[in-house]
């Protein structure tokens, strides 16, 4: 019974008057309904204390605590006897009562009796120092849960009482030993009713009443955590010790809607939300509208939207419950401050009507219509804020307008979520008459990584040996290659200057570096399986001298190409492929791929979007045109940093004039015809053959190189005949 202040202050005024027989004549008159709250007692206690009048306190004790042994309160009567020792600890005459109440309130303990001899209690002399070292004794008996602040959570498995110590199993130290003054000093006691004690004692039984009686459960968990607790928090709990993480989410996605199905829990939403305890009971449909009066973002009024409906589908609300919702949902449609916010506010209210039964009076608007008043034109479209809700967009733009499906598609493909980007290429693929949108569209998506980079790598899968690889976009192959392994180099340099968005950088870099590896490197052995040495020797050499690149994924796409193009490795040949030009040709090439990045493909990229503006995409020559420009400026681009990544100066002070080699004039005499021809041998910028200026890579030049005064060389070529020329000078040009 608890406490009463009347009854407190009747009883201490007695004892300050001395009016001991008053005293006991009230206490007698409420015996058979005793006080049981301990501060009642350490109350009076201390008073009586004051007055010396100890052996009374220990009488009036013995009265009420006989009288709740003789009714099997044993715990309660444990509770008062432990507040009056501690203030008399030699009070003789609680020897007995104690005894039996302390057996009748653990008598399902197996080692009672041995806690009871082990803690002195047999002989009634210093009652209150044995009945701290029995209750000692009862918190660390085997089983019992302990935490460190270090070693975390821990059992016990060995109790030994002639030792007054324990040994606990923690999760990566097993068997510490502590004394009982150590598990004071150093521990915390976990309540064997707290559920990370039951997690840890028997984490199977707690994971099957988890599994069939959630609710329960979680008001327990609940109670003894002040009455609320985050999600995250819950799942810390259980996870690791009762349930695996795939476990726990199948089991989180059932029983919360038990518990938000019960009118005395309050369940918020994601891994942050609130699970509480309510005052109050509140009915789901009650539960539902607040939930979504709520809601800041769409996102979360979807997510309670479709808790509605799944909440009406399993009977836990009657449909015409809902209709507050309905009315809430029309009214954010009409204060609406965007088209594309009305529209939202329209599509949650079509799906909470299509899950209501049709005599339910509820708002059930026509999305077709309303969407093709609004225009249903891209930008709308774009600003929807729900994925899906963009997806059903184009869908009724397609079936009301459905020519204007395919340029709507690639307006918007490189905009949206992968998800829709996939789903649009996939409509567009299945329907022959937008085939050549498809084409657009891919184009679009493959132009630049940076843009949509997941989209773009998707894309490359589906072009690059996959089911696309018949559409002309994948004549454009090795393009498609070395755009993304620029873009790669590109990333790094970002991530080596320590960008803002490091992380999030390192995680796309490793993203295509994972898409490049697939299937033993299939796209880059796809792309350069068939290619001519000319154009898959400058690849290969370019990812074997990336940065960005580990030495282990360089061997790896070796060991992949080696029994298709085994040619590349040929370190001779690739030496032949570096470049050599004069220092001011290289810097023209230089300033012109730097003229093409910042000025002409950022304004072609302007003109694109200008051209988007004037309409239907699949008749708009502007946008076609800007299009195709785009090809090139991109293409060229490439092409200029491939070059340049390749490309050395020609060094003269290097050049001794003992062999041909970039930088140096040679004359030959034509053995057969018995004249002689100079030429000087420079770069490939700097040919000119009206001056007698060819290409050390040009055939002739590249049949002479290393040789020496005196050698003679017979030529092959490019009309077949085979000249032989004897090297009869070499200087430095």
């Amino acid at each position: 019974m608890p406490m009463t202040a009347e009854r407190l202050t009747e009883l201490l005024e007695k004892a300050r008057k001395k009016n001991w027989k008053a005293l006991e004549s009230a206490w007698l008159e409420t015996i058979e309904d005793p006080v049981t709250d301990p501060k009642f007692y350490a109350h009076l206690g201390q008073t009586l204390a004051k007055y010396k009048q100890i052996r009374r306190l220990g009488e009036m004790a013995q009265v009420a605590v006989m009288q709740l042994n003789d009714e099997g309160r044993h715990m309660e009567a444990t509770r008062i006897l432990r507040n009056v020792l501690r203030i008399a600890p030699n009070l003789e005459d609680l020897h007995a009562p104690l005894l039996r109440a302390l057996r009748g309130a653990y008598g399902d303990r197996p080692h009672l009796e041995k806690c009871i001899l082990a803690s002195g209690l047999t002989t009634p002399s210093d009652l209150g120092q044995a009945m701290l070292l029995f209750e000692q004794m009862m918190v660390t008996t085997e089983g019992s849960v302990f935490r460190h602040k270090s070693w975390g959570v821990g059992v016990v498995v060995e109790q030994d009482l002639e030792n007054r110590s324990v040994v606990i199993d923690f999760p990566d130290r097993r068997g510490q030993r502590f004394s009982f003054s150590g598990i004071q000093q150093y521990l915390e006691r976990i309540p064997p009713n707290h559920i990370v004690a039951q997690a840890n004692r028997d984490p199977k039984g707690l994971r099957d009443r988890l599994q069939s009686e959630p609710v329960e459960i979680i008001r327990q968990v609940l109670e003894s955590q002040g009455g609320k607790m985050r999600q995250s928090d819950l799942k810390a709990m259980l996870v690791g010790s009762v349930f695996t993480a795939s476990q726990w989410s199948r089991w989180w996605t059932t029983a919360k809607d038990k518990l938000r199905m019960d009118p005395l829990l309050d369940v918020g939403l994601g891994a942050s939300g609130v699970i509480a305890l309510r005052v109050e009971p509140r009915s789901t449909a009650q539960d539902l509208l607040e939930r979504l009066e709520e809601s800041q973002t769409f996102h979360l009024r979807q997510q309670a939207i479709r808790e509605a409906m799944r909440f009406l589908r399993s009977g836990a609300v009657e449909p015409a419950e809902l209709r507050p919702l309905s009315d809430l949902l029309r009214r954010g449609r009409e204060e609406a401050k965007t088209p594309s916010e009305a529209l939202t506010w329209a599509y949650l209210a079509e799906d909470l009507a299509s899950a209501l039964p049709g005599d339910i009076p509820v708002w059930r608007p026509d999305t077709k219509s309303l969407l093709a008043e609004m225009g249903g034109d891209a930008d709308l479209i774009r600003e929807l804020p729900l994925t899906d809700h963009q997806m059903r967009a184009l869908t009724q733009q397609r079936q009301c307008n459905p020519k204007h499906f395919g340029s709507l598609c690639v307006e918007l493909i490189d905009e949206v979520t992968l998800t829709i980007s996939k789903w649009m290429m996939k409509e567009m693929m299945e329907d022959e008459s937008l085939h050549r949108a498809a084409e657009d569209a891919l184009e679009q998506l493959l132009h630049d990584p940076g843009t949509h980079p997941d989209a773009y790598l998707w894309a490359m899968r589906q072009v690059l040996g996959g089911p696309w690889a018949h559409l002309s976009v994948a004549n454009d192959a090795p393009h498609l290659l070395a755009r993304t392994l620029r873009f790669l180099e590109d990333l790094q340099r970002q991530i080596d200057r320590e960008a803002p968005n490091t992380p999030a950088l390192r995680g796309l870099a490793t993203r295509i570096r994972n898409t490049l590896e697939e299937d033993r490197h299939e796209l880059v052995v796809h792309t350069l399986r068939d290619l001519s040495a000319e154009q898959a020797r400058p690849l290969f050499a370019k990812m074997l001298g990336m940065s960005a690149l580990s030495d282990a994924w360089k061997e790896a796409v070796k060991a992949s190409l080696r029994s298709v193009r085994g040619d590349l490795e040929d370190t001779s040949r690739a030496q032949a492929e570096m470049i050599f030009a004069t220092a001011a040709r290289i810097r023209e090439k230089q300033a012109e791929l730097q003229h093409l990045r910042t000025v002409d493909i950022p304004a072609n990229s302007r003109d694109i979007e200008v051209a988007r503006e004037h309409g239907d995409l699949s008749e708009n020559a502007e946008y076609k045109a800007a299009k195709e420009r785009q090809v090139l400026l991109h293409r060229r681009a490439e092409e200029l940093d491939d070059l340049l990544s390749r490309a050395r100066p020609i060094d003269p002070s290097s050049i001794t004039g003992e062999t041909v080699v970039p930088g140096t004039r040679v004359t030959l005499r034509n053995t057969e015809a018995g004249q002689e021809e100079t030429y000087t041998i420079l770069g490939l910028w700097d040919a000119d053959p009206n001056l007698g200026v060819i290409s050390h890579q040009s055939p002739f030049a590249s049949q002479i190189l290393t040789r020496r005064v005196g050698e003679t060389v017979t030529m092959e070529l490019p009309s077949g005949e085979t000249p032989t020329y004897e090297i009869l000078r070499i200087e430095v040009a």
